[in-house]
């Protein structure tokens, strides 16, 4: 069961927030960008700090943009390693 305070910890306001994050949970809301993000084990893309996140976990788990506002103008992309 997801408590409440799980939930707030899916959610952060900046992306240099979510980029310190060692995360562990599947998805998350950056406010800064207005859009959801899901995380991906094995992704490396190539960060580009939009659609593309950095974690403190480093190696290839990265957070990637699905929902909101960036992922408009990346559906092409997103498509291909989702």
């Amino acid at each position: 069961m997801i408590t409440q305070r799980q939930i707030k910890d899916l959610v952060f306001t900046t992306v240099a927030e979510a980029q310190a994050s060692s995360p562990y949970v599947g998805q998350c809301y950056i406010a800064e960008t207005e859009t959801y993000y899901q995380l991906n084990e094995t992704h490396g893309g190539v960060v580009n700090g939009q659609s593309i996140l950095s974690t403190a976990r480093g190696g290839d788990v990265r957070w990637v943009a699905v929902a909101g506002k960036i992922p408009q103008r990346n559906q092409a992309y997103l498509a291909g390693i989702l």
